[in-house]
């Protein structure tokens, strides 16, 4: 189901190696049932991209790369009854197996770890989002509030994407049933991950936050620069690696010194040789029934206090990516204006596909935790 006529054809990015990139001309697809076509407003430039592509992780190629976008709907099967032609959309990159939830795939990213994984990244959803276009699983596509963010916010088109940088802390806390009034331990509080956690806790009714990190002034800098409401129900913690030491210190920085409800843990894999001592640490600092959450990227085995699960009647949650109803969730808590991406930067680059390379270079270099690269494909 379309309003206007559908192009033949549309330009993409394409990897043909983890190290060549090119620009193709491709046959656009119609729609068919559970499908919508995309056509493409905005896609991110992430800043780790050429990490992902030079990684252990499995690819195929040619390789259509991706990793969400914000669009306008152009066309939908015939079996899609609130998705429109013409409407304003976020479009999220976690894809699910439909007959299979807890199969995931990162859409042009990561195709999968195992061959259920990897069929429904070659064989099903292809179309990456570094493209004019794409096709999606009508599930990852989520209308927004047009008004609030053109009107009335008067952002530029982009900014829309923003919110994908709390969907995962959202699953997390979902995971560990976070209350209002709960004091939550965030590793790291600098990076944008573990910045979007920090940020959501508060929104979700946190009493108090405490973030750790690894350099006292990276993580003053990063306080103040808080929106001012937070700001005085968030504290750092700089890490020595001593787990005692560490331990009494984030205990230290509570309400009352009575230690945390939930531990969420994001560490990157830059930095997973040293997080046995910060995740004991962290898990130390929990009270009584405690909870934990993992989404992070640790390849390798770490220790951690048996005793203390069994002492403190802990728990602990792990999780890759989120399921769809999450998009919707972290949509309506910012366009109701319980959750803010005003101090959020985006930059766009000009000169549309041909730039993806010099993007990919200046995303890298520029990292920063609430700062995000776009290009608009379709001049």
């Amino acid at each position: 189901m379309a309003d206007s006529i559908i192009p033949a054809t549309h330009s993409t990015v394409v990897l043909t190696s983890r190290t060549e990139l090119s620009i193709k001309e491709v046959p656009t697809p119609i729609p068919t049932s559970g499908q919508a076509l995309i056509t493409i407003l905005a896609f991110p430039v992430h800043p780790n991209l050429k990490l992902v592509f030079s990684s252990p992780f499995y690819h195929t190629f040619p390789l259509y790369p991706g990793g969400g976008c914000v669009g306008r709907v152009e066309a939908v099967g015939d079996d899609a009854l609130a998705l429109k032609p013409g409407q304003l959309v976020y479009v999220d990159p976690a894809i699910l197996g439909r007959d299979a939830p807890e199969e995931k795939i990162v859409h042009g990213l990561i195709q999968g770890f195992n061959p259920r994984q990897v069929q429904l990244s070659t064989k099903a959803w292809t179309q990456g989002t570094m493209s004019q276009k794409t096709l999606v699983p009508i599930e990852n596509v989520v209308p927004v509030d047009e008004d609030h963010w053109v009107k009335i916010k008067g952002f530029p088109i982009e900014k829309i994407w923003m919110v994908n940088r709390f969907m995962l802390s959202y699953a997390g806390f979902e995971y560990a049933k976070l209350q209002p009034g709960d004091t939550v331990v965030v590793a790291f509080a600098t990076g944008r991950l573990g910045n979007a956690a920090i940020e959501l806790a508060l929104a979700l009714g946190a009493a108090h936050v405490v973030g750790l990190g690894r350099t006292q002034s990276k993580l003053d800098a990063w306080k103040s620069s808080l929106p001012p409401q937070y700001a005085s129900r968030v504290s750092v913690v700089a890490l020595t690696y001593d787990i005692p030491k560490d331990t009494k210190a984030i205990i230290a920085a509570t309400p009352q010194q009575r230690g945390a409800d939930i531990f969420f843990d994001l560490t990157p894999r830059q930095a997973a040789d040293t997080a046995s001592a910060h995740i004991g640490a962290g898990i130390g600092a929990l009270k009584n029934k405690g909870r934990i959450v993992f989404m992070g990227y640790i390849p390798s085995d770490i220790s951690f206090p048996y005793g203390q699960f069994v002492a403190k009647d802990l728990q602990l949650f792990g999780g890759f990516m989120y399921d769809m109803s999450v998009p919707k969730k972290v949509l309506r808590l910012v366009e109701s204006g319980l959750l803010s991406v005003d101090h959020y930067e985006t930059e766009l680059m000009d000169g549309g596909l041909e730039v993806v390379e010099n993007a990919m270079d200046r995303a890298t270099d520029k990292k920063s935790t609430r700062y995000n690269l776009f290009i608009k494909p379709n001049l």
